[in-house]
């Protein structure tokens, strides 16, 4: 007598979820071919869906040809500024903030904050003849702070790098322009703390913060005028800081940044 085919169980697992436990095949029992089970299931979701590793794979290729694009029209503007006839300017800013650079949230004496009166960087534009165009700064910045107690000193130096973005509209003249500008910054920030105590000699450490990256939005506005072949450009400048470098118990990062600063560059 032939024995019936029966279908393997399934398990509780496999049955809730609708996993194929293992792809069929057919089954030869007593001479007789089995037909594959009745109930219908599907493949797990990794075989339906790209993994996490081809995921950040993709991810990456995005920001690849991004970043190549980017790349490849600012080289193409180099090379031949003829062809779009957009001004080209590369030069450096020097200056100083007019307000500190923290703020003090309590009234204790503990705490004392300096903020050093100079801030210098590389920047670039360039200028469409509409007289709008872009312009990109990187500006270095120092400042920190002490907190004191009757044994120990703590001194804290701050070293930062502020990147504005910023899209800018002139009013060109012969001996005197006038603009204005606006956009995002970002900004880096790493630290280091002096310790002195009575008892050891002075440690320094880095200081571990938890929000090294802060980002704001800037505006601002100056002259311009040419001395020889250089352009000078002085400047008021605003940041607002929507987020914060530190967020301490006696003191924060100041969110308003008044800055004086005065360009010098060399246009093509």
């Amino acid at each position: 007598m032939l024995s019936a085919c029966v279908p393997e169980p399934e398990s509780a697992f496999n049955r809730q979820l609708h996993f194929c436990p293992i792809p069929y095949k057919p089954v030869l029992k007593d001479h007789r071919l089995c037909p594959p089970p009745a109930h219908t299931c599907v493949q797990p979701d990794s075989v339906h869906e790209p993994s996490r590793t081809r995921w950040r794979f993709i991810v990456f290729q995005a920001r690849f040809g991004f970043a190549l694009l980017v790349a490849i029209s600012l080289g193409a503007t180099v090379i031949s500024p003829d062809a779009f006839a957009q001004t080209i300017s590369i030069g450096g800013k020097v200056g100083a903030p007019l307000n500190d650079s923290f703020q003090q949230s309590s009234f204790l004496d503990s705490f004392t904050s300096f903020t050093k009166r100079y801030t210098v960087g590389p920047s670039f534009e360039m200028m469409f003849p509409v007289h709008i165009g872009f312009e990109a700064d990187a500006l270095y910045k120092r400042s920190g702070y002490t907190q004191g107690f009757s044994f120990l000193n703590a001194e804290t130096k701050v070293n930062s790098w502020e990147f504005p973005l910023m899209l800018k509209a002139a009013l060109p003249n012969e001996s005197l322009g006038a603009f204005v500008n606006g956009g995002l910054a970002l900004r880096h920030v790493q630290a280091s703390t002096a310790i002195d105590t009575t008892l050891t000699s002075p440690i320094t450490t880095p200081l571990a913060l938890p929000e090294p990256w802060a980002h704001g939005a800037v505006v601002g506005g100056g002259v311009s005028f040419k001395l020889g072949s250089i352009h000078l450009a002085p400047e008021l400048r605003y940041t607002r800081w929507t987020s914060s470098n530190f967020d301490a118990l006696l003191f924060t990062s100041n969110p308003n940044q008044i800055e004086y600063l005065l360009g010098v560059s060399f246009k093509r």
